[in-house]
């Protein structure tokens, strides 16, 4: 199908072929969970000094690769002009709760559980209901004071799912008005949300502003919103998902993967260096906010754009496929990496080596994608559709 253009608008079909994704870009995530894993698990600056501790520690930016990932992937697969109407709707709907909450609930409950038999003596059973709705419904994700409850790092899956839940209203604004109205929009939402969380003052729903900048949705929409951007260019150019290697420009420099590695890893030095004190994060500081929120989402870009259209080895590493393979389990290396699961895994970190530990929670996340998430997402997608439409209508 050959997309359709609209002046001022973004493109209103979607190429099949850039539809069905590019491997890099799947190997990429590997990196991202990487990079969130060692931002946990820092060296120890007596051993390495300040500088490495700290350029580790500011590893957190494997957060902003996935949501720039994110808004990259949902665009490209759902912005046709027929993405609004009801069977692809609930489609998406299905893919998206399949591809993220079975394991999700699975590891929460699990974690929960495994918690009250490890520690019965703090055990409570008020607290884990009210932290298990709190998790499981995603609100969490709107609390400073219970964003890092149980599987802490399900945080970000806040953020994901008000993007997704948001997705199907932001298309048809951005279809309408173009995207730099409608993120323009998102920022004035979240501003709104945080007024009204400030007045409320309860269980710190969207305040404090550092909260809803750094952890919602409406602070990170730039992630998104650079993402979609991405994909609406490549739908423009009519980009597949061939390898870098058979396109045209094979014998050009790599200069978008260049940029983009060389402005990633340039924000990270500067976040390090931009640490008011050990204890805190170069996004401390405004213009550490700035990189973070304003900066790296375009560097990102340019990474991402470069892997797609340029040859070079990285894209060639990225799209192998070990890293691939890394890449499609990287969500379940995501949820037990740390948080809840580090009551177990943490200590084989302390106890065998970081290195050694990282190798074996790759293993297991690799076991649980294969075993329980891929077979899970499976199972929902292919009986899912029918409890909603027609077996003729299912798309």
């Amino acid at each position: 199908m050959t997309a359709e253009h609209t002046p001022g608008n973004p493109a209103h079909g979607i190429a099949s072929p850039a539809a069905k994704g590019f491997p890099a870009l799947t190997g990429v995530r590997a990196l991202a969970a990487t990079m969130v894993f060692w931002h946990h698990y820092l060296p120890s600056a007596r051993t390495w000094g300040w500088l490495i501790h700290s350029i580790f520690k500011e590893l957190h930016i494997g957060v902003t690769l996935f949501f720039v990932l994110s808004g990259f992937l949902i665009y490209l697969r759902h912005s046709s002009a027929e993405s609004l109407h009801k069977a692809p709707l609930i489609r998406y709907a299905f893919h998206r709760f399949a591809r993220v909450y079975p394991m999700y609930f699975l590891i929460v409950v699990g974690m929960a559980i495994w918690t009250a038999l490890y520690d019965p003596a703090h055990f409570r059973f008020a607290d884990m209901a009210r932290d298990l709705l709190l998790q499981l419904t995603f609100i969490r994700g709107f609390s400073d004071q219970y964003k890092f409850i149980g599987v802490g790092q399900g945080w970000t899956l806040t953020v994901e799912a008000t993007f997704y839940a948001l997705y199907p209203v932001l298309l048809k604004l951005i279809r309408r008005f173009g995207f730099l109205p409608v993120l323009l929009l998102t920022y004035a939402t979240g501003l709104v949300l945080y007024g009204l969380g400030s007045a409320v003052n309860r269980g710190s729903f969207f305040t404090p502003f550092t909260f809803v900048l750094f952890y919602t949705f409406f602070g990170r929409a730039l992630d998104f919103f650079a993402g979609m951007k991405l994909a609406d260019y490549v739908h423009r150019k009519g980009i597949g998902h061939q390898a870098p290697e058979t396109s045209m420009e094979s014998r050009r420099f790599p200069s978008f993967t260049t940029a983009g590695v060389l402005g990633i890893a340039g924000c990270i030095y500067a976040l390090a260096r931009l640490e008011p004190s050990n204890q805190q994060y170069g996004t401390e500081t405004l213009t550490g906010a700035l990189l973070l929120i304003l900066a790296l989402p375009p560097l990102v870009c340019a990474l991402l754009y470069g892997l797609i259209r340029e040859p070079s080895w990285l894209a060639q590493f990225f799209g192998s496929r070990l890293l691939v393979t890394l890449g499609a389990s990287s969500y379940c290396f995501y949820l037990i990496h740390v948080g809840g699961p580090n009551l177990m895994i943490g200590h084989w970190a302390y106890d065998i080596g970081f290195f050694i530990a990282y190798l074996l929670i790759l293993c297991i996340s690799v076991l649980l994608w294969s075993l329980v998430e891929e077979p899970l997402r499976r199972l929902i997608l292919a009986r899912g559709f029918h409890l909603f439409l027609p077996r003729s209508k299912v798309p």
